[in-house]
């Protein structure tokens, strides 16, 4: 939704000086204005108000975000938001339904779009540091070392083609990739990331075929292919390829 100044209206709100602080350090990370930011969570708090009633009683979903406001610590700090008119009006008459004070119902919102916004952005940051553990437990196994893990996967010998999938080069099955995240403690999707990322930042990817001349990648190399490039024992093939069915 897009305010103009001409449409908005002033509306006081009153929390804990934490939450106060929080929003502001929401508004700096996300580079917005922090009017701006508030006027964005009022409106999505709104929305997750009105789902939240088609099964709920309002008055409970109401506790439940005033519960949310009660966990920031600190003094109460008023200060005023600037909110689109249309929504002003709806939030005041959803205050005298609900025996609430506009102020109560603009700071409730405001905890719980905040409380959403913050998993997100938590979940992100998370996944960003999973994908950097990978890829630093990647690089510290890559190489002589990578027999170790050729070991636990159960393909002896096949260090080659363990660091190539390491190394993003060649696509690796599902179940592989599975015991791989394994075996570094990490979640698969975090070690495909990570994979998809050596590959992605090598100068120039290539791999040898099975006539002997290299070739420049666009992407990684099936399974398939990398396995008979290998050009193992016609049994030892079948049981690698085996693993990409």
């Amino acid at each position: 939704m897009t305010s103009t100044k001409g449409t908005l209206q002033t509306v006081g709100v009153y929390v804990p000086v934490s939450m106060h602080e929080t929003l502001k350090e929401l508004a700096e990370g996300q580079n917005k204005k922090f009017s701006v930011l508030v006027r964005e969570l009022v409106e999505n708090g709104y929305d997750r108000f009105e789902d939240a009633i088609e099964e709920r009683s309002g008055r409970k979903v109401l506790d439940g975000y005033e519960h949310k406001v009660a966990s920031y610590s600190g003094e109460s700090y008023q200060w005023m938001a600037r909110l689109d008119r249309k929504l002003s009006l709806e939030l005041k008459l959803t205050a005298k339904e609900y025996g609430r004070s506009a102020s109560q119902i603009v700071g409730s919102l405001l905890a719980e779009a905040l409380s959403h916004c913050l998993q997100t952005q938590g979940a992100v940051v998370s996944a960003e540091v999973e994908v950097e553990r990978a890829r630093v437990a990647i690089a510290g196994l890559v190489g002589p070392q990578a027999g170790e893990l050729a070991d636990y996967l159960g393909l002896h010998g096949k260090r080659r083609l363990v660091n190539e999938v390491l190394g993003g080069l060649v696509r690796a099955p599902g179940a592989l990739l599975g015991k791989i995240a394994e075996y570094f403690a990490v979640s698969r999707e975090a070690l495909i990331q990570a994979v998809g990322l050596n590959f992605r930042q090598m100068p120039t990817p290539s791999y040898k075929a099975p006539n002997g001349q290299p070739r420049v990648l666009t992407e990684p190399v099936p399974w398939e292919e990398a396995v008979k490039a290998l050009k193992l024992p016609h049994d030892e093939e079948a049981k690698l390829l085996v693993i990409g069915d």
